[in-house]
């Protein structure tokens, strides 16, 4: 019989899922912002999913399954990967 993994309720998960919601929400609520601070919203966006993707697969690594939401939101080591990979590929295409 396979061992458990432990889990971990945490709030990154969510945060990685709605963050770009968010951010692209306010870049459309707020057309007339400057262009520079548009540009550095996204940046520092994709900086942050980047970053919390990083610390996610960190988390996963160690052996600890991240989840959220009631177990809805479970963010195992390729999920956590993937999120890494796909911020980091954000922040190179928004610089």
């Amino acid at each position: 019989m396979l061992a458990e993994l432990p889990t971990e309720n945490s709030l990154i998960p969510p945060a990685v899922f709605l963050l770009p919601v968010l951010a692209g929400a306010l870049l459309f609520a707020i057309p007339r912002l400057n262009r520079a601070f548009q540009q550095w919203i996204s940046v520092l966006t994709a900086a942050l999913v980047c970053g919390l993707g990083g610390w996610m697969a960190d988390q996963a690594a160690r052996g600890t399954v991240l989840t959220s939401w009631n177990g809805e939101l479970r963010v195992d080591a390729l999920s956590a990967l993937m999120v890494a990979i796909i911020g980091a590929i954000g922040l190179l295409t928004t610089t």
